[in-house]
């Protein structure tokens, strides 16, 4: 990266900034004292994610502001990724062996992420959205000085809702699955469908099986 910008120096403060064109997109920062503010606008997340090392699991353009204190070593990062979707990796492989969807299919036309950042440990809230999918992280911990994740996906394809938690290596984490809520919705379907079977037959008034089924609505 070429990057052009100014130096000055005083008694009391020190500052730089700068600018930079890198990944299709555009760098900003400035540095007061020990204050580090840096923005990137509209860059490939994908190859910000090769850049950085990490596991290039989602394609999009994003937004992405930083600030941070350099001797405290405390700040936050926030970005959004604008219509974007998912790569194939094991968690899109997962979900598509488990409910037979295709999860690389999806656009998500926003997805917001957050994080609090303590050395090197930084806590991440997770909202993403797609028109059948829902995915949603409170409070996941990644440490980039072990490279490490302990993470829960709160997720909910179409009418089914999973918890999926990562652990371990960022690279390559374990995926467990927390089937409960899955199996939990398959055996509502079953007894809805059940009922309905008994509705019809020992039923015939119409009224009558109307008023039962809003009734199951109350419990």
């Amino acid at each position: 990266a070429d990057v052009q910008g100014n130096i000055e120096k005083k008694e009391t403060t020190f500052s730089l900034n700068g600018n930079s064109n890198i990944i299709g997109g555009v760098f900003d920062f400035n540095i007061k004292n020990d204050v580090l503010n840096a923005t990137l606008q509209n860059i490939n997340i994908k190859e910000f994610l090769y850049m950085i090392k990490k596991p290039q699991i989602f394609d999009s353009k994003g937004n992405v502001k930083f600030n941070y204190e350099m001797l405290s070593k405390k700040g936050n990062l926030e970005m959004e990724l604008l219509n974007g979707y998912f790569l194939d990796n094991n968690f899109s492989f997962l979900i598509n062996q488990l409910l037979k969807f295709d999860l690389t299919k999806e656009l998500y036309e926003k997805v917001s992420i957050f994080s609090d950042i303590n050395e090197k440990i930084y806590t991440t809230n997770l909202n993403m959205k797609s028109s059948n999918t829902q995915i949603n992280m409170k409070d996941g911990i990644f440490d980039f000085g072990q490279n490490s994740i302990d993470a829960k996906l709160n997720t909910q394809i179409k009418d089914n809702d999973l918890i999926i938690k990562l652990k371990g290596d960022i690279s390559k984490p374990n995926i467990s699955l927390d089937t409960k809520e899955l199996l939990k919705n398959e055996i509502d379907k079953k007894i809805e469908e059940k009922s309905d079977e008994v509705l019809d037959e020992k039923i015939k008034d119409e009224k009558t099986k109307e008023l039962i089924k809003s009734l199951k609505f109350i419990f």
